[in-house]
């Protein structure tokens, strides 16, 4: 069987259904997917964002180094 990616709509599902209090294995069979891959999903930062940013950290920090002098 071949892989593919999950896709923004998968992740999306996920997400609702994490929050609905499904659990990793449920939502897996619901994808057709494996466990793993639901994990990896989770783990993954965000692709249509583009950006990742750890929990608490602000997406964007203060730079004085390029501000006029």
């Amino acid at each position: 069987m071949a892989y593919s990616r999950v896709t923004d709509v998968e992740r999306r599902l996920l997400r609702m259904w994490r929050q609905a209090g499904y659990g990793q294995r449920e939502i897996a069979w619901r994808l057709n997917r494996s466990p793993s891959s639901i994990c990896s999903a989770e783990a993954a930062p965000a692709l249509s964002t583009g950006r990742w940013t750890a929990a608490g950290e602000d997406p964007e920090p203060a730079d004085d180094r390029h501000a006029a002098a």
